[in-house]
C-alpha cells in the first residue's frame, strides 16, 4: 500500500482543519459568472459528500487534487499539476476566456484545463461528481466539455476508461508517482490494440525512451489472461472491455457496498483499494501475488513456467538452446533455435497447452473461421510459424497467426490457451506442457572423456574483468588467488595460492590436473567448504591450493552466492545486516535486481571498469540463484560452473 510523506503531512493538516472547521467553507460547483477560492479550508465537494477537490501540500509544494472527503490521510486520486507544483497555498478557480483556470493572488494563471472551445460563449459550470469525476459542462444542455476522467494520473476509478478515445485521440494511461510526491516515477499502465487483440502493458521510462517490462495475456472476453485472474474472486469487481467505432477501452464496475473502490498504480504494480467507512481509510483488497515476470525473459522460441521463486525457461519441442553454456547458467535471453528448418512440405504442429499467447506485435487475426480452417491457413502459409484459435471478445473468436520467432509467452498451471507451433516433419508430435530440456554434455577433448570435475566461477566473459578487479580490490587483503580455466571458456576454478603472487593467471584444466597429480590422494590437503582441497605445484614452481567442488553440492552453493554478491557490491553481508538492522545484503540486491536497477548496487569500481551492464547483470543473477531460500531451487554446482 502506498504510504507517503504527504499523507502524514495532510493528516496533521487535517487535525488543524478540525480545529478551524468553523472558518472553513465548501462549494459544489463553479459557474461562468462566478469564482471559487480553493485552499486547505475552502474546497469543492461532491453533492453526496463523497469526494473533495482543493489544494494540499507536500513539503513546500502545493497541488490541486481530488481525494475522498472522509480520508484522514487525503490521498490523491487525481492531481492537476503533478509535474508543476505550486508555491501558493490559496488560489482562485474560475472561468476565463472559455477556459477553467487557477490563478494566484496576482491573478496570474498557475494551471489551466486547456479547453479548446473556439469562439463559443455559452455559459459553463464546473462541478465535482460523486463518482470522483470533476467535469465542465455546458449549462444549456449538460454536454460534458472537459473532465478529469479523460486525464488520469495514477488511479482508475469505476466507470473511468483506460485506452484510446478514437474521436479525440486522447490515450488514457496510468502513470505511477513517487511515494512522497505526485511527480511521475516512470512506470505506466496502458492498453493496446494489437491487430484486434487487446493487451495491458507496463512500461518503464529509461532516459528518453520507454521500455516494456510486462505484457498481459490478451483479453479473453472476461479478463486479461494472467493480469487479473485474482480479480474474479472479488465478486463485486466486474472488469469490462468495450470496442466500437468511437472507443476502445478497459474499465471496471463495482457493485454493492464497495462502490467506492479504485485501481492504483503503486510504483510499478497495480493494486485495488476499497473504501472502509468504519476506519475512514482505503483498504488494500487486491494486489498481484508475485512481481511481474519481466517482458521476454526467456528469449525467442522458449517459454517460462513458475517455480517457487524464479521462472524457468523451456525450449519448444524441435528447438534447442541457442547458447548451451548460458542456458545451463539459467541465462535464457538467447532463447532457442530450430533443430530442423521448416520446408513448407510435410510440416506439422506441436501443441502447447495452458499457455499465455506469444507477443502479438506482428500477428494476423482472422475472425470467425473455425479451428480447422485456422490450422489450414497456417499450414498453407510458409511464413506462418504458429497459430491459436481463441476468444477475443465475448461471443467472438478469431484465428491468430504468428510469423517469425515467438516471444514473451509462458505456461500456466491452470487456464491459458492452446498454442500450436509449426515444426518440421522430422519432429514428433507431442504435448509440450511438461517438457523439460536437458543441456548437451560438454566434453573435454584433451582429456578424451566427459568432464566430471566441475568447479566454481563467474561465467563467460565476466571472468576476466571480474578476476582482474577482484585481485586488486578483494583478494588484496587475503591470500592471492589464481583463476584457472578448465575444459573451455565456461569451466573455471578458483585457486588459493600459497606462494603470494601479484597477478591473475589463466590456465587450462589439464595443467591443473597435472599440478595436483590428477587430484591424487597424496596431494589431498583436506575437505570442507565447497569440496576437497588439493596441493598443487605449478610449472613455475609456485605452490597452490586447489578446491575441487563436490558435483552434487547445493548447500555450499549458497556460500558461493553470498561471496559472489559481496564481491560485486563491495559490501559484506554480515556488516550490511548489522548496519541496516536486519535487512540483508541479499534482500538489498534482489530488490534492485527485480526492479532492473543493478547499477545501484554494484561497486563503483566495477561501474567505472570495462565491464558492461549485461555482464554485471549475469553475474548478479548467478549469485541470486545460489542464495534462494529453498535449497531445492538452488542450482547444483555443475550448472554454475
Amino acid at each position: 500500500m502506498r504510504t507517503s510523506n504527504y499523507g502524514y503531512n495532510t493528516f496533521l493538516i487535517f487535525l488543524v482543519f478540525l480545529e478551524v472547521s468553523s472558518s472553513s467553507s465548501t462549494y459544489s460547483s463553479v459557474s461562468t459568472s462566478g469564482k471559487r477560492t480553493v485552499s486547505i479550508n475552502e474546497t469543492i465537494v461532491s453533492p453526496g459528500n463523497v469526494y473533495e477537490l482543493g489544494l494540499l501540500p507536500t513539503d513546500l509544494n502545493w497541488y490541486l487534487g481530488i481525494w475522498h472527503k472522509e480520508d484522514i490521510f487525503k490521498q490523491f486520486i487525481w492531481v492537476a499539476n503533478r509535474d508543476k507544483p505550486f508555491s501558493i497555498s490559496t488560489g482562485t478557480l474560475k472561468f476565463s476566456e472559455n477556459n477553467l483556470v487557477l490563478s494566484d493572488k496576482d491573478n496570474s494563471y498557475v494551471w489551466s484545463a486547456n479547453m479548446n472551445r473556439g469562439g463559443v460563449r455559452s455559459p459553463m459550470v464546473a462541478e465535482l461528481l460523486d463518482n470522483g469525476n470533476f467535469v465542465v459542462k455546458d449549462s444549456n444542455n449538460d454536454e460534458v466539455l472537459w473532465q478529469t476522467f479523460d486525464y488520469p494520473t495514477d488511479t482508475l476509478l469505476p466507470e473511468m476508461k483506460l485506452g484510446r478515445d478514437k474521436k479525440t485521440g486522447i490515450n488514457k494511461v496510468l502513470t505511477s508517482w513517487h511515494p512522497d510526491d505526485p511527480s511521475r516515477i516512470g512506470y505506466s499502465l496502458q492498453v493496446k490494440n494489437q491487430a484486434g487483440l487487446f493487451e495491458l502493458f507496463v512500461r518503464k521510462r529509461k532516459h528518453e525512451t520507454w521500455e516494456y517490462i510486462y505484457r498481459s495475456d490478451p483479453w479473453d472476453g472476461r479478463r486479461f489472461g494472467d493480469m487479473l485472474p485474482e480479480l474474479l474472486q472479488l465478486d463485486y469487481v466486474s472488469p469490462n472491455w468495450t470496442w466500437n467505432v468511437e472507443d476502445s477501452y478497459f474499465t471496471f464496475l463495482i457493485t454493492g457496498q464497495y462502490n467506492n473502490s479504485r485501481l492504483t498504480m503503486d510504483e510499478h504494480l497495480p493494486q485495488i483499494f476499497t473504501w472502509e467507512s468504519e476506519i475512514m481509510m482505503w483498504n488494500l483488497s487486491w494486489h498481484r501475488s508475485d512481481s511481474y515476470r519481466k517482458y521476454q525473459i526467456c528469449g525467442p522460441n522458449s517459454y517460462s513456467s513458475r517455480t517457487t521463486t524464479f521462472s524457468v525457461c523451456t525450449c519448444i519441442k524441435g528447438f534447442d538452446p541457442a547458447f548451451h553454456e548460458n542456458w545451463s547458467l539459467r541465462d535464457w535471453r538467447g532463447g532457442c533455435e530450430r533443430t530442423t528448418r521448416l520446408n513448407c512440405t510435410g510440416d506439422h504442429f506441436v501443441q502447447l497447452k495452458n499457455m499465455k499467447l506469444p507477443d502479438t506485435k506482428d500477428v494476423t487475426v482472422v475472425m470467425e473461421i473455425g479451428m480447422k480452417n485456422c490450422e489450414k491457413r497456417c499450414l498453407r502459409d510458409c511464413d506462418c510459424t504458429a497459430y491459436a484459435y481463441v476468444t477475443i471478445l465475448k461471443g467472438h473468436a478469431g484465428c491468430v497467426m504468428w510469423t517469425g520467432a515467438l516471444n514473451d509467452f509462458q505456461n500456466y498451471s491452470v487456464g491459458g490457451r492452446d498454442l500450436y507451433v509449426k515444426v518440421a516433419a522430422a519432429i514428433d508430435h507431442g504435448d509440450e506442457t511438461n517438457q523439460t530440456i536437458t543441456t548437451k554434455n560438454t566434453k573435454n577433448k584433451g582429456m578424451g572423456r566427459t568432464l566430471e570435475v566441475t568447479v566454481i566461477i563467474i561465467i563467460g566473459v565476466v571472468v576476466v574483468a571480474l578476476a582482474t578487479f577482484a585481485t586488486y580490490y578483494y583478494w588484496k587483503q587475503h591470500n592471492r588467488r589464481t583463476i584457472i580455466t578448465h575444459g573451455g571458456p565456461s569451466k573455471t576454478m578458483i585457486m588459493n595460492e600459497i606462494a603470494r603472487q601479484t597477478r591473475c593467471e589463466f590456465m587450462n584444466f589439464v595443467h591443473v590436473a597435472e599440478a595436483t597429480n590428477d587430484f591424487s590422494e597424496a596431494n589431498k590437503l583436506g575437505e570442507g567448504g565447497f569440496g576437497v582441497v588439493y596441493k598443487g605445484t605449478l610449472p613455475n614452481g609456485n605452490t597452490v591450493a586447489v578446491k575441487r567442488l563436490a558435483i552434487t553440492s547445493s548447500q555450499d552453493i549458497f556460500s558461493f552466492g553470498v561471496t559472489l554478491l559481496e564481491i560485486v557490491t563491495g559490501k559484506r553481508n554480515i556488516e550490511y545486516c548489522n548496519y541496516y538492522r536486519g535487512d540483508s545484503l541479499l534482500d538489498y540486491v534482489w530488490r534492485h535486481f527485480d526492479e532492473g536497477n543493478i547499477l545501484h548496487v554494484v561497486d563503483p569500481n566495477f561501474v567505472d571498469s570495462s565491464l558492461v551492464e549485461e555482464e554485471l547483470w549475469r553475474t548478479i543473477q548467478v549469485g541470486l540463484l545460489c542464495v534462494q531460500n529453498d535449497e531445492d531451487d538452488r542450482p547444483r554446482t555443475e550448472s554454475v560452473a
